[in-house]
């Protein structure tokens, strides 16, 4: 299967292409700038592998939780270059994206909302334990310690780092080990999507965001910070 994927969710943008002959990907951060950058990566690597959008099979975007204009441009960018092509997409979460670095692993990833807080959920094994939701970095540590989770998880992704003196560094007496670096990937997403059935497959159309936080106006009206860009 041939699958394009694009991930815009955070301040880094990234593309990756997966084929039956082998993978590639290509990364940059650019904060505000991923709309004038993604077409161009897409276009470097088809013609790296002499395809069009014809030899694909499918489209894959990371539809959030992350950045608000960030997810908007991608998830366009992805509707109009599945539905040009009359391909089908599948929308990767980016908490999901960020696990499946480590998929056999109980993990806890965990980005950067804006606002002092942050976007985090639970995997284990790949599968999705607490849904991806927005929380405030100091009640983490009483809403992990009501799961009694079996072993200690891994904290993933720059939600731990942005908050260090508000998000937990043990779970019932056990250091939890962070990986701050890790950010969404698109060859994540790709291989992610790759696996899904037919049933997850929908029209370019049918596509939804799932940005997490809906309240962003409100939040801004009472002068709470600046909001998700």
């Amino acid at each position: 299967m041939n699958v394009l994927a694009i991930d815009t969710a955070t301040a880094r943008c990234s593309v990756a292409l997966c084929t039956g002959s082998g993978n590639g990907q290509r990364m940059q951060d650019s904060s505000g700038r991923h709309s004038s950058l993604i077409l161009g990566m897409i276009r470097e690597l088809l013609c790296n592998r002499e395809m069009t959008l014809g030899d694909l099979d499918l489209v894959a975007v990371d539809v959030g939780p992350g950045s608000f204009t960030g997810l908007r441009v991608g998830v366009g960018i992805a509707q109009g270059l599945a539905y040009a092509a009359g391909l089908p997409v599948v929308g990767i979460g980016s908490l999901a994206a960020l696990s499946g670095a480590y998929p056999q692993q109980t993990v806890i990833p965990a980005l950067d909302a804006r606002m002092n807080q942050v976007y985090w959920g639970v995997y284990r094994a790949g599968e999705c334990i607490v849904q991806p939701h927005v929380d405030d970095p100091c009640r983490l540590e009483s809403e992990l310690a009501s799961l009694s989770l079996p072993d200690t998880p891994m904290g993933i992704g720059n939600g731990w780092t942005a908050y260090p003196d508000s998000m937990p560094v043990e779970l019932a007496g056990r250091p939890l080990e962070i990986r701050g670096e890790h950010l969404p990937e698109a060859l994540q997403i790709a291989q992610l999507a790759a696996s899904v059935g037919p049933a997850e497959r929908v029209s370019p159309l049918g596509l939804e965001v799932a940005y997490v936080r809906n309240r962003v106006a409100e939040v801004m009206s009472g002068g709470a910070g600046t909001p998700e860009s």
